[in-house]
């Protein structure tokens, strides 16, 4: 089901459960921030409506650096980050966070 432009989700059923799948294509750091925030807005109502006692996967572009100071997000990243987080970035491990 599209959620939007840039989202597109599926429910897969398996014998060990259901899967959501949720492929993105994230506006880049340079798009308004109107665009960014109907974006965010699409992709928390793709992924809070998942039971928790089913499997979620999010796939895609997220245009993000999520920077290499992975102390800040304990157990939602690992040390593989570089540079410096942006906007995106942050918005991308809030949604982990809030899981």
């Amino acid at each position: 089901m599209g959620l939007s432009a840039r989202l597109l989700s599926a429910k897969v059923h398996t014998r060990n459960g259901y899967i959501n799948l949720l492929s993105v294509y994230a506006p880049t750091l340079q798009s308004k921030d109107e665009d960014k925030d109907i974006f965010y807005s699409c992709r928390n109502e793709g992924t809070s409506n998942v039971p928790r006692k089913e499997s979620l996967l999010v796939l895609g572009d997220f245009s993000a650096r999520v920077g290499s100071n992975f102390d800040y997000w304990p157990g939602v990243r690992g040390k593989e980050g570089v540079g410096h987080i942006t906007e995106i970035g942050q918005r991308l491990l809030e949604l982990r966070s809030i899981q």
